[in-house]
């Protein structure tokens, strides 16, 4: 089992309805806090457990699962058009 939260990395309010799953297998949806818990196995060993978490509108996030509770701050993505510079 994993908890933690998912928030918004420049405002640091929480985000509602990310999905968080480890190794591909065990998966949720973070509440209106940002707050999950995953039921499943840290099972790959070896520090090789993993986390991807992805909403609407943010950057997805793919990390190694170092401790618990595992936070995870996500980056609003950006759409550019095609006449678009940055």
């Amino acid at each position: 089992m994993l908890i933690g939260h998912v928030i918004d990395a420049i405002t640091l309010g929480p985000i509602a309805g990310a999905v968080v799953s480890i190794n591909g297998r065990y998966a949720t949806v973070a509440d209106n806090q940002g707050n999950y818990t995953v039921t499943g196995l840290l099972d790959a060993g070896g520090n090789s457990d993993f986390t991807y978490v992805s909403s609407n509108n943010y950057a997805s996030d793919y990390r190694y699962i170092r401790s618990t509770p595992h936070n995870i701050r996500l980056y609003r993505g950006q759409t550019l058009g095609a006449n678009d510079s940055q």
